[in-house]
């Protein structure tokens, strides 16, 4: 998110510097009925482009805020366990489940209080590739 904003960041000061050269361009040239239209015309473009690029930094904004509060609600309910030994074709729902049961004490705890389970890493031994 943060190289979304710099971007924005960035655009908004190339545009604030190529609107200006455009604008003492036009200062400069001779009054005409033509030049004064093209003057009102730029001045509209212009705060209308100011205006869309601070909505798109507050956008922005937003979704990093949105994007932070979903990564913290996926974190809370996590348990790790570690150093326990892998068996082949293990549900391990059911292992951690009888962990918590039996070691921890928890009587009311089954395999349905469980929405996620899964091993991490690789197995011991197994060679790196």
């Amino acid at each position: 998110m943060e190289v979304l904003q710099e971007s924005i960041l960035k655009l908004q000061q190339i545009f604030t510097e190529k609107m200006d050269e455009y604008q003492s361009e036009l200062q400069a040239a001779c009054p005409s009925p033509n030049i004064n239209s093209l003057k009102s015309d730029f001045s509209a473009f212009r705060s209308f482009i100011f205006t869309a690029l601070q909505a798109l930094q507050q956008q922005v904004g937003l979704l990093a805020q949105q994007v932070d509060n979903i990564e913290m609600r996926s974190r809370r309910k996590v348990l790790l366990c570690h150093g326990l030994p892998e068996l082949k074709g293990e549900d391990t729902s059911a292992v951690i489940t009888s962990i918590i049961v039996d070691r921890l004490k928890v009587a009311d705890f089954s395999v349905e209080s469980i929405s996620k389970c899964h091993r991490m890493g690789r197995v011991s031994g197994e060679a790196g590739g």
